[in-house]
């Protein structure tokens, strides 16, 4: 069973990336990546599973869990900016060929990465997910303008403005969000990076309060999106079975 974990901080020109490294620190970890809103914890479950000899890198995203959040005025392009992250990533440790385990977010990720890098990567594991969510071209033009207005009214919120909840309230929000497709304890388990302990004056001075961690400007996603075209021709570059797979079984 891998149960040894050990927190670290990857630099990066705005800040850092967290993450957690499980298993030995000697060896090429496989690169574990999270869902949209979601953080490293999403693995907390999985990954003792796994033999000891085997190690993994479950790392935040920018803006999620315990990861720096970007600069005042930096939009998020949720799929691009992974793909650029993991890049980083690969870089900073001086890896060769990687295996990415990915879930929603993270596994659209992983086909960018496939798709980019396709001499870069052994294996690749996709939970929930094949490619990056698509949009017909139409849809896209159509909601850019509301996409760019949101993001403008998020980066002008002040943690001040954020509600606060206590512990339970924060579980019940996030239980719910998920439709209770998760359960309470994996709820609590997410939120242990996904929560802060606050102090503010709109919360009740009786209670603790708590504020969620990852950026709010996360929920504009929209403008990271693309279209099927490009999907098909990201799909042809992959060179692992998946992109055989999904060219066959997803698109035909």
């Amino acid at each position: 069973m891998n149960s040894e974990v050990t927190e670290i901080k990857i630099p990066m020109p705005w800040g850092y990336v967290s993450g957690k490294w499980w298993g030995p620190r000697e060896k090429q970890p496989i690169l574990a990546l999270h869902g949209w809103q979601d953080n490293a914890g999403t693995f907390d479950k999985l990954i003792p599973l796994f033999p000891a000899d085997i190690a993994v890198l479950c790392i935040d995203l920018p803006g999620h869990g315990l990861s720096s959040h970007y600069p005042k005025g930096q939009q998020y392009y949720i799929f691009w900016d992974g793909l650029v992250i993991v890049r980083r990533v690969v870089k900073h440790f001086k890896w060769e060929r990687i295996s990415i385990i990915g879930h929603s977010l993270g596994g659209a990720i992983g086909f960018l990465y496939a798709s980019v890098f396709p001499d870069d990567i052994k294996k690749l594991v996709s939970i929930d997910i094949v490619s990056p969510a698509v949009r017909e071209p139409s849809r896209i033009v159509h909601e850019l303008g509301q996409g760019i207005d949101r993001f403008l009214k998020y980066e002008t919120l002040t943690p001040e403005d954020a509600p606060c909840y206590t512990y339970d309230e924060m579980i019940d929000i996030v239980q719910s969000a998920y439709k209770d497709s998760l359960t309470r304890e994996s709820c609590e388990v997410l939120m242990k990076r996904g929560m802060n302990p606050v102090t503010k004056s709109n919360c009740d001075s009786t209670k603790e309060g708590y504020l969620f961690s990852r950026d709010v400007r996360l929920k504009v996603a929209g403008l990271g999106l693309i279209s099927a075209d490009l999907v098909f021709e990201l799909a042809e570059r992959i060179k692992l079975k998946y992109g055989k797979d999904v060219t066959k079984q997803i698109w035909a």
